[in-house]
């Protein structure tokens, strides 16, 4: 008899958890405001629609298809429609209203370093936007465009290297050890070594790689990460995938406060604000800030620089035109010998291709 009623409390307990997931569905579906919106049918009460196509690569694709078959706005999941009337767009971007809960994610290494990208509440956004701005600013970062170079000799050191010996080179891997090293040079006047030792220091670019995939997924489901990887005991004990990130820009924060004769970076820039006004930034934000600007800034250039050489490579037709506008350049004297800033965006042809 015992069996038998265990039995039962299995089934009972099956058939309650089915109840309350489709009541969940059913109310998802038609008791809420964007019920009328149109959209594929399992997006109409989950995310589940949203995630399979993030994991089989190009969602963009499958949106711009809905678009085309449902019109400007299109319901991608239970809380969410996808927006493409230009106008509707524009109210959206001036609207002073909260940010999803997706950007949450982007607080790094945990949920504890808020930063501009995980802010959502648009105020608190717009302060630290204004707090962090002298760090970003042009005049700033082209003070730092002699270090930059220095990591750009390496790297051009590295390549003549490896085409004499033969070796494939490997364009994923050495432009995001380029862009690591100098967005730390740039951020708190220190390279992470990736181009001077040429290899993946600790794994933090394959994990940084691998992160991309979490976040877009995982973004759906914040329960799960802030059980995990955005959990600060995962931090501390050094468990996250990017450890090695986090570990320098903490050591970087460090021996600032113990050398006051440092350039005048991005974190200075930011300790600066803090020092003047305290209430404005706190120890946690610069944090956030530095790890973020590391993170998705190296991500940016890392990508943006494949995408150059990728397609110059498959258009040959482009490939001569630019080369024939850095050689016409590089006749009249007009070039140095590492070409800098003010002497690139002279050259048109090579702005379009980067744009």
């Amino acid at each position: 008899m015992s069996e038998i009623l265990s039995v039962l409390n299995v089934y009972y307990l099956l058939a309650s958890l089915a109840a309350f997931y489709l009541l969940r569905a059913v109310a998802r579906k038609y008791w809420t405001q964007i019920r009328d919106v149109p959209g594929p049918f399992f997006a109409s009460f989950s995310s589940l629609w949203r995630v399979y196509h993030i994991w089989k690569g190009h969602s963009e694709k499958e949106i711009l298809k809905l678009h085309k078959e449902h019109g400007y706005f299109v319901r991608i999941a239970d809380n969410e429609v996808s927006v493409s009337h230009p106008d509707a767009v524009k109210q959206l971007l001036q609207a002073n209203i909260e940010k999803g809960s997706f950007y949450s994610m982007f607080s790094l290494p945990d949920y504890r370093y808020i930063n501009q990208m995980s802010e959502l509440e648009p105020t608190r956004h717009i302060q630290k936007t204004r707090s962090l701005s002298a760090g970003f600013s042009l005049s700033n970062i082209a003070k730092t465009e002699p270090y930059i170079d220095n990591v750009l000799k390496l790297f051009m050191t590295r390549f003549d290297e490896l085409c004499a010996s033969g070796t494939p080179v490997e364009f994923q891997n050495w432009f995001s050890f380029f862009a690591f090293d100098v967005l730390g040079e740039v951020t708190f006047s220190k390279s992470f070594g990736f181009v001077q030792s040429g290899i993946d220091i600790r794994n933090a670019i394959a994990n940084t790689g691998a992160l991309v995939y979490y976040i877009s997924v995982i973004g759906n489901y914040l329960w799960f990460h802030h059980l995990t990887l955005g959990n600060p005991l995962f931090s501390r004990l050094g468990l996250q995938p990017s450890s090695h990130i986090f570990d320098t820009c903490l050591l970087a924060i460090e021996s600032r406060k113990k050398n006051p004769e440092v350039r005048h970076d991005m974190m200075q820039r930011w300790l600066d604000v803090r020092e003047k006004q305290p209430d404005r930034l706190t120890e946690n934000d610069i944090f956030g800030a530095a790890v973020a600007n590391i993170g998705a800034g190296a991500e940016t250039v890392s990508a943006t620089a494949q995408a150059v050489v990728y397609n110059l490579i498959r258009l040959p037709e482009l490939l001569k035109k630019v080369t024939e506008e850095i050689d016409t350049a590089q006749m009249r004297g007009e070039l140095s010998q590492v070409v800098q800033f003010s002497e690139a965006i002279k050259l048109p042809f090579l702005q379009a291709c980067m744009i």
